[in-house]
């Protein structure tokens, strides 16, 4: 336990290290095109990223950072899971939703978390029995029906084509869901959906084309908090057990399986 302590701390103390230079190019930097027009990248992601792994091992020199902007392979031992900045987009264009998040897994295994929102100086941490806001504990709680629910969903995306009769059936179910839910949100940062999950902002988030640094922290954080997550599809190309590149995340309380989510994430 003393370990994980330890882990958490070196999270938090790297993601606040990175916060004041992520700051300063918010809405300033440029983005450039990564793995295509819809996928930006900035310097601010690279510099980022680089002060997080310093921190990181500084703590633990033996471990390893699977980042966004510089991915490795997963070790046997201490790997850290980072996304610098989580919805570049709106970083470039200066909207307050994008996070830095870090998670840790040890020997396969989640252990410690953090999803930090410098914007709102909002700190979500994790370990496998606590999440937390700025301290306080949080619950996965809202509605118990589809029609009071608040759903993020960042579909439709132009990465992912779809032809002929599915792209149909899935717009068709698209369609259905914006009157099924209550409402249907796009935020553009997977890692603060999951969060909000777990704080009980939204009642279910949809993951798609995700790596183990989108989801790491944020499955954490929604597990102990008492939410569930559901993966659709095969494993992200990074082999780990936990990490999947289609999801939802929800409340324990809400059932999707009869509702056009359930329909749309089937065709993805």
């Amino acid at each position: 336990m003393t370990e994980v302590h330890a882990i958490l701390r070196a999270a938090k103390a790297a993601a606040r290290a990175a916060a004041p230079i992520a700051l300063r190019g918010w809405g300033q930097a440029p983005g450039q095109a990564k793995g295509g027009r819809h996928d930006l990248v900035t310097e601010f992601d690279v510099a980022s990223q680089d002060i997080i792994s310093g921190v990181l091992l500084s703590a633990f020199p033996e471990s390893s950072v699977i980042g966004e902007e510089e991915p490795v392979a997963p070790t046997s031992g201490l790997d850290w899971h980072v996304d610098p900045i989580d919805g570049t987009t709106n970083f470039v264009s200066g909207l307050p939703l994008w996070c830095i998040s870090i998670g840790a897994s040890l020997d396969g295994e989640l252990v410690a978390g953090v999803v930090y929102d410098p914007v709102r100086d909002e700190m979500f941490t994790a370990t496998r029995t606590e999440a937390r806001l700025n301290g306080a504990p949080i619950r996965a709680g809202g509605s118990q029906h589809a029609a009071g629910a608040v759903v993020a969903c960042d579909w439709p995306d132009p990465r992912i084509p779809l032809w002929g009769a599915d792209e149909v059936r899935a717009r068709e179910a698209y369609d259905r869901m914006l009157s099924s839910f209550l409402a249907v949100r796009r935020i553009g940062s997977g890692a603060l959906g999951l969060a909000y999950v777990a704080a009980g902002r939204l009642d279910a988030a949809v993951g798609i084309l995700s790596n183990s640094w989108d989801v790491a922290a944020g499955r954490l954080l929604l597990e102990a908090a008492g939410g569930r997550f559901h993966p659709f599809g095969p494993a992200t190309e990074h082999p780990v057990g936990w990490a999947s590149e289609r999801y939802v995340a929800s409340t324990a309380q809400l059932d999707l399986k009869a509702t056009p989510l359930s329909d749309l994430m089937e065709l993805l």
